[in-house]
């Protein structure tokens, strides 16, 4: 258990019990107002939206201001806020309570040329009398949080300018209005509509009062209603705690991979989004065999480094990273061996191949030297990630350095392993090298046996098949497979006439992966595909991964014959008055929900079974939740024949991965956030971007179909506060 101290009233957190006032709540209290927010239904998609983008004027939804009192938006009635400074006994991220934000989630952060007092002044200039003391109060507490009195929401700090001072905030590209995607807004516009504030700490010196001061002016100068500001005071009870106060000495005390505060932060999904998505990739990623060496990540390599093995022999065919099993998301049981795929003790590596950005290529001399004399010490090499060798980079040396490597991967009589951080990335180019010099096939044929055969998750960008489809004449000119009486312990050698030709060599015009301009679609469950409509657009390609469903998400397929055909002539109705109907090659599904604009069909062509979803853009407006029963049901029937059906939007990153979320949150038995993170995982290299009214109508079919996390709560600015320091890693 880790070493933590939940009572409030400890002598390191408090010296005495506080007396009741009415600017003090204890916390049954707070439990029962979080139990009947997490009880209220969240308001319907039409309450919320446009108002949640953040691009609008109103500081609070129209209806709100028709009604405030209304318990439409009971689920936004409180918000819980942590008032920290920085803490010198207790690991910085402990210490959060259930649904609890941060300062700056809600606050604009003051920045190293603002001058907060100067601000502070200009704010204020409007009201009239506001006494001196309080003036210097409110700058004296802004410097103690390093923040502006002003709410992130405030349309103030993108205009406002001082003579001395610009407080400006310089949102990236992706958070410029009309972009649908304001995850890093959602706290502050839950705070809009709050009723209750309650700010706790467990500090030795305890600043909540000083916080409520600076988010008290914030709603102020945001013309917000009243909302009651409360301190949390005496002992926490453990059901509020997300993550417990943490002492840093318990991080001395790490009996395995991961310390008490690694489990207790994995326990907790409201934050540290980041670690848990790099154990989802560590899981999913993990060693697998390719042929005569093993593919894996980072993690493998530190795991190999400590000397931790399985107690008893692993069989050499690990879980595709496509398998649920492969996954921490329904983690129960929390150990090293839940978390971790531990290698056995036969995989015990000797020739390690590290692959990552800005790395160079490893000497030629010392690839020869290892080809003739083998040793049993551990070896160390680098190589360059996939996306960074461009035909402009090759050389004689470069290329030559590429070929012996393959050929020392495949004759060095030690075990092998190939990793990145990530496990695919990096990886990529190297590994598909390695399998046409090995097998003696084409590019194309080793990047579907590569998927199918192997189940390997990898990407290659573009610039890499490019490359190997140059390379790929010289990988097979020297392979194993043509040259069987060869002495694995002579170097290869390249002739310049030989190398002069690889430049010539033009790539067949017919290849998918050229035509679609990159890799395959994601394999998200063992049925489950998710991509772009490039890879709608290639039925060779989807015939060649055995899949026969689509399911194209407000995009049409041009191969597919027109729908207008498919309805014999007739007019297209609206979803709501149709009947279910069934001709030679369309059945129309129809919704009860009497805005619904998309509809949806299914047509049958070459083999192929497409549902489509009419209407449905990505523009934050359309909405998808009367349809997303009917299109799992198509899936569904899928499954049940055990047929593969791919799911594509225009990128394959929001519409269609919402649908692949809401199959896997299904399929699964998993909250939102938990599917969130598994397809984002297996998207490989490609960031999903659902907009915010996707998530939301996600999280409210959720509700509607029940949760299957009963001991995890799912709000809604929690949710978008874990998406949104997801993207800030990438994006």
């Amino acid at each position: 258990m880790p070493e933590a101290s939940s009572k409030r009233q400890s002598e390191d957190l408090s010296p005495a019990p506080f007396k009741r006032s009415k600017d003090t709540i204890f916390s049954e209290e707070v439990w029962q107002l979080l139990s009947n927010q997490w009880k209220s239904p969240l308001p319907d998609t039409s309450l919320m939206f446009p108002w949640l983008h953040g691009d609008t004027q109103d500081t609070l939804p129209k209806q709100y201001l028709d009604d405030p009192y209304s318990s439409n938006y009971d689920r936004f009635a409180v918000s819980v806020i942590r008032s920290n400074i920085r803490d010198n006994k207790y690991i910085e991220n402990s210490g959060l309570l259930k649904s609890s934000l941060e300062v700056f989630d809600i606050l604009l952060p003051a920045t190293k040329e603002t001058a907060i007092e100067v601000v502070v002044r200009d704010l204020l200039k409007p009201f009239d009398a506001v006494p001196e003391a309080d003036v210097v109060q409110l700058i004296e507490d802004c410097l103690l949080f390093e923040t502006m009195p002003l709410l992130k929401t405030d349309t103030a700090h993108s205009v406002y300018n001082s003579e001395n001072n610009s407080v400006r905030n310089n949102y990236q590209k992706w958070k410029q209005p009309r972009t649908f995607r304001r995850f890093d807004l959602q706290s502050s516009l839950q705070f809009h509509l709050s009723k209750h504030c309650i700010v706790y700490c467990v500090s030795q010196s305890c600043c909540c009062e000083r916080l409520i001061n600076v988010l008290k002016w914030a709603r102020r100068l945001t013309n917000l209603p009243e909302c009651q500001f409360r301190v949390l005071r005496g002992e926490i009870q453990n059901k509020l705690w997300g993550t417990p106060p943490i002492l840093l000495s318990s991080l001395q005390n790490k009996k395995g991979l991961c310390s008490d505060f690694d489990l207790a932060t994995f326990k907790n999904w409201d934050r540290d989004m980041y670690y848990t998505e790099r154990l989802e990739v560590s899981k999913m990623s993990s060693a697998s065999k390719v042929e005569n060496l093993w593919c894996g990540n980072s993690t493998d390599a530190e795991i190999w480094k400590i000397g931790k093995f399985l107690a008893k022999e692993a069989p050499e065919t690990s879980t595709e990273y496509y398998e649920p099993l492969n996954s921490i998301v329904n983690a129960t049981e929390l150990n090293d061996d839940v978390l971790f795929n531990i290698p056995s003790k036969t995989n015990d590596w000797t020739l390690f191949v590290n692959c990552f950005e800005n790395a160079q290529l490893p000497p030629l001399d010392k690839i020869v030297d290892l080809i003739k004399n083998p040793v049993d010490n551990p070896v160390w090499l680098t190589f360059p990630s996939s996306g960074s060798i461009g035909l402009g980079n090759l050389n004689l040396d470069s290329i030559q350095t590429i070929l012996n490597l393959c050929h020392l991967l495949e004759f060095y009589p030690r075990n092998k392993l190939i990793f990145s951080p990530d496990g695919y990335t990096e990886t990529s180019f190297l590994l598909v090298a390695y399998l046409i010099f090995k097998l003696d096939k084409t590019l194309d044929d080793v990047i579907f046996d590569l998927h199918k055969k192997y189940n390997r998750p990898f990407f290659l960008f573009l610039v890499d098949i490019q490359v190997l489809a140059h390379l790929e004449t010289l990988l097979r000119q020297y392979s194993p497979a043509r040259n069987p009486g060869a002495d694995p312990k002579v170097s290869l050698t390249i002739d310049s006439d030989t190398f002069s030709k690889i430049f010539f060599i033009k790539p067949p015009t017919d290849s998918p992966f050229l035509k679609c301009k990159g890799p395959l679609p994601s394999r998200i469950l063992p049925h489950l595909y998710l991509g772009s409509l490039k890879h709608a657009q290639c039925p060779e390609m989807l015939k060649e991964l055995g899949i026969k469903n689509i399911v194209s998400v407000g995009e049409s397929v041009s191969w597919c014959r027109p729908r207008a055909s498919t309805l014999n002539d007739g007019p297209m109705l609206p979803c709501r008055e149709m009947e279910r109907k069934r001709s030679n090659s369309l059945q129309i599904l129809p919704t009860e929900n009497p805005n619904a604009t998309s509809v949806v069909n299914i047509t049958e062509q070459d083999g192929f079974r497409v549902c489509h979803i009419d209407n449905l853009g990505d523009n934050g407006m359309d909405p998808m939740l009367h349809q997303l029963d009917l299109v799992l049901d198509f899936i569904d029937e899928c499954y049940q024949k055990d047929e593969k059906v791919f799911v594509h939007c225009m990128v394959g990153v929001s519409r269609s991965a919402t649908v692949c979320i809401a199959e896997c949150m299904k399929r699964l038995k998993c909250g939102l956030l938990k599917a969130y993170l598994y397809v984002r995982v297996r998207r490989l290299n490609i960031i999903i971007q659902p907009s915010l009214m996707f998530i939301y109508e996600l999280l409210k079919w959720q509700e509607l179909h029940e949760s299957h996390d009963p001991d995890v709560t799912w709000d809604w600015n929690m949710i978008c506060r874990c998406i949104s320091q997801l993207n800030s890693n990438y994006i």
